[in-house]
């Protein structure tokens, strides 16, 4: 699929995912019927253990990232909007920060790991910032973490007679900040302007 048939497909997609997260994770009415899935809706605790791959193909868990803040966005590297725009308002707010953010890693964590290898993420990441790490891993890994981080995320079906392999993926929005010793901090809308997102961050910066 060439991507001007994937810009068209993204209305579909983004409807499809906002329709199916909305009716089964709201947290109107008790829990959704997405098992441990849950809707974060910017509050609640998130975060823990993780081991995955980075794109460099290396090994690491999450006490690699602990002694800085970690700016943490889910999403996928064929998606044609959502994932390069909230990846972009995350890197800008960095150097809008003092030391350009120095104090943050910035972390893009794969949903679709089946197709973003370390070399896919490896050719992907520094497009946005050259402190971006990509992680990716098998598909229990990226379950495990998901959950952790409260993030939902599922495959879209391909379009009879479409190739199978352009599948879009449903997926939360949300870039999430946590502490040097790993907790979670707060989280912002993935279209949340860079402005906005220094903003929160400094007030954590400025309390470490």
């Amino acid at each position: 699929m060439q991507r001007p048939l994937i810009y068209l497909g993204l209305a579909v997609a983004v409807i499809v995912a906002g329709v199916w997260g909305w009716r089964y994770l709201a947290p109107a009415g008790g829990p959704g019927r997405a098992g441990d899935a849950a809707w974060l809706a910017g509050e609640g605790d998130f975060g823990g253990p993780f081991d995955m791959v980075d794109h460099r193909g290396r090994a690491v868990s999450d006490a690699d990232f602990h002694g800085k803040f970690m700016l943490v966005y889910f999403g996928y590297t064929f998606c044609p909007d959502t994932c390069p725009v909230g990846l972009m308002n995350m890197t800008l707010a960095l150097d809008l920060l003092p030391g350009n953010g120095a104090q943050v890693t910035p972390v893009f964590i794969t949903i679709d790991p089946a197709r973003d290898t370390p070399a896919v993420l490896a050719d992907y990441v520094p497009a946005f910032h050259p402190n971006l790490v990509g992680l990716t891993g098998t598909a229990a890994q990226v379950a495990a973490v998901a959950k952790a981080f409260r993030v939902y995320y599922t495959k879209l079906k391909v379009a009879e007679g479409e190739d199978p392999d352009d599948y879009f993926m449903g997926h939360t929005n949300t870039t999430y900040l946590l502490g040097p010793d790993g907790k979670a901090l707060t989280t912002f809308s993935g279209a949340s302007e860079p402005e906005t997102i220094a903003a929160g961050i400094r007030k954590f910066l400025a309390a470490s």
